[in-house]
């Protein structure tokens, strides 16, 4: 009757498995990979080889004779160790570093080597082989130049030895033949050994792998509870189920460091001791402006800011006593972005150092902050003429009373006006503090835009008639009804009114039009003037900006009518842009802005109390 395996029988079996495995097949792998990393390597140096001495051929220039061109060579050659040959395109050799002169005509064509044929073919021909010369096996490097310095159109040869690496790999290979072959007989006395103290050695293992349970991982072992490897299989699984927990916490902390990492609005760049890049965060793809290929590259490859790169090399090169370990730079990047910088030295005892970079966006605190330079210096300037106005004719009055009564009055008016602009200027000032500090709530109801684009129309008449500007009213007749403030509505339409006045010629038409979407209704206001220019529509909403200041200050006009639209718009749940110059045009600007549409329910109400007796506004 067949009996099962012994313990031994089976040990021995795991065990010269576990050897093939773990062992042979390993070294087997290990030796290829090995074999062939160092292969290509070679072969890849051996072509930057063959372009470096393409280069300085290229660089010396025109060679006197063949004996200068023959020095040159041999000069390279013995400078880094390898054969330098040069044939025309027929195969013969016009200069060899390995030989004289008088001994090329000796050596015969060469037009039949496997590297030559390659080359020919506009390749850069590769290959390991004997050399037929030095019974040597060589890499073999060749490929076309271009003639020039003297030498004729050709092909340009290196031979780099490769026998030394050979003989490396064969010693290699005996040295892992020899390890395999030593644990197989290892293996014999230990098997003997472990069957009669087996039941030592497996509680030793056992207490062996319970004070490691905590350092490594296995899967989890199951055996019969009447064999002999149960407390093993116990101890095994314990461990495991140890390291499994252990492993989930660190993956999980893990990944709440990378999405932190990932998750910064700030742009972080890591670099190594050697001051290249090691990683960099999501954020930093955006600051980056050299590709998106950053691992490996020095920051003035990826940023173009010597200053960035010149504080990680002081910070790099700084000694283990110096005290400065952080540097704080300001720096403009590319389209006209501005980073508050941070860099920080981390170096732990007998670690090489390393550089955190932290970029911070402060492009909008620095735009912010020319608007504010900006506002004050207009606010002044806006005040000034006015006030100089005043004092002058004031004094003028108050030196000589008896002035006649003309130009008493004239003067009068003078101080008048410009007493009322500036009037007009400090209360439209107030209005926008108010708007933006949102402090007078604005309380929205169902409105019908068209009444509100009647009522200032009425206003704006007098100045369109005297210069013969006309409004074309594309918006229903019916009307369109929004959720607004009539008064706030009516003057966000007087001010772009105003401006399209103002800034058509004489003779044109201002178009308002609206479009109906499912919860907002786009308002657009249409002129023909001479446009705004490009560089000027990202500020046009600003106080007191102007694009022609002359006529504004002539028109008598605050400055802040667009960014008091802008506000109310937005305060309403809107947004107000602008389009320069009209589609299909070279000229002309169009002024957009959104509101929300009233309810259903809300615009019956508001019809019923507008009345049947109100007439179409504006009918076109």
């Amino acid at each position: 009757m067949f009996r099962p395996s012994s313990l031994r029988v089976r040990l021995i079996g795991i065990l010269w498995g576990f050897l093939v495995l773990c062992v042979v097949l390993p070294c087997w792998r290990m030796y290829g990979d090995v074999h062939e990393k160092i292969v290509s390597e070679a072969q890849a140096r051996a072509v930057d080889d063959l372009n470096l001495v393409h280069w300085l051929l290229k660089q010396h220039g025109a060679f006197e004779d063949l004996p200068q061109v023959q020095s040159w060579a041999v000069g390279v050659a013995e400078s880094q160790g390898f054969r330098i040959t040069y044939l025309d395109d027929s195969g013969k050799v016009i200069f060899d570093s390995l030989f004289s002169l008088e001994e090329i005509p000796q050596l015969g064509e060469f037009g039949t080597r496997p590297e030559i044929l390659q080359a020919r073919r506009g390749e850069v021909g590769v290959i390991v082989r004997l050399s037929t010369l030095t019974q040597r096996e060589h890499i073999f490097v060749a490929r076309k130049v271009e003639g020039g310095g003297g030498l004729p159109a050709g092909i340009l040869r290196l031979a780099v030895p490769f026998w030394q690496t050979n003989r490396a790999l064969d010693a290699l290979s005996r040295g892992l033949n020899l390890s395999v072959l030593l644990a197989f007989l290892g293996m014999i006395p230990a098997v003997l050994l472990w069957r009669r103290e087996l039941g030592k050695s497996l509680k030793k293992f056992v207490e062996a792998t319970e004070r490691i349970s905590a350092q490594d991982a296995v899967h989890a072992l199951r055996f019969p509870d009447d064999d002999e490897l149960q407390p093993l299989a116990e101890s095994l699984n314990h461990m495991a189920r140890q390291i499994g927990e252990r492993l989930r916490i660190m993956r999980e902390e893990k990944e709440q460091l990378e999405a932190v990492f990932e998750g910064m609005q700030e742009g972080v760049m890591v670099l190594d001791s050697r001051g290249r890049i090691r990683r960099t965060n999501r954020s930093f793809s955006a600051i980056a402006t050299r590709g998106p290929i950053t691992i490996g590259r020095q920051p003035m490859e990826v940023l173009m800011n010597y200053e960035i790169q010149e504080a990680c090399e002081r910070l790099l090169g700084g000694q283990d006593g110096q005290s400065t370990r952080r540097v704080n730079l300001q720096v403009e990047l590319e389209r006209e972005r501005t980073y508050d910088v941070n860099i920080v030295k981390l170096q732990e005892s007998g670690k090489e150092p390393v550089l955190i970079i932290v970029f911070h966006n402060i492009s909008e605190l620095k735009r912010l902050e020319k608007v504010r330079q900006d506002f004050v210096a207009n606010v002044s300037h806006e005040l000034r003429t006015p006030l100089t106005s005043v004092k002058g004719y004031t004094e003028t009055l108050l030196a000589d009373p008896q002035f006649d009564r003309e130009p008493t009055a004239s003067f009068l008016r003078t101080v008048l006006r410009n007493t009322n602009h500036m009037v007009m200027i400090v209360d439209d000032l107030l209005k926008l503090a108010r708007l933006e500090a949102r402090d007078q709530r604005i309380e929205s109801s169902p409105v019908n835009a068209l009444e509100a684009l009647g009522v200032a129309w009425n206003s704006c008449e007098a100045m369109a008639e005297a210069k013969r500007v006309s409004l074309e009213n594309q918006i229903p007749p019916e009307g369109v009804h929004v959720q607004a403030d009539m008064d706030r509505l009516v003057q966000v339409f007087r001010n772009l009114l105003e401006n399209a006045v103002k800034y058509s010629p004489e003779g044109e038409v201002i178009t308002i039009s609206c479009e109906e979407g499912d919860l907002l209704c786009t308002f657009s206001v249409q002129d023909n003037g001479m446009g705004v220019p490009s560089h000027h529509q990202q500020r046009i909403f600003e106080r007191f900006y102007r694009v022609e200041r002359h006529r504004d200050r002539e028109s008598g006009s605050t400055g802040l009518g667009l960014a008091i639209c802008r506000h109310i718009i937005l305060n309403f749940g809107g947004q107000l842009w602008l389009q320069s110059p009209n589609p299909g045009n070279l000229k002309g600007s169009t002024f957009f802005f959104t509101l929300p549409k009233a309810a259903p329910s809300s615009r019956l109400e508001s019809r019923t109390q507008e009345g049947a007796s109100n007439e179409p506004l504006l009918a076109g």
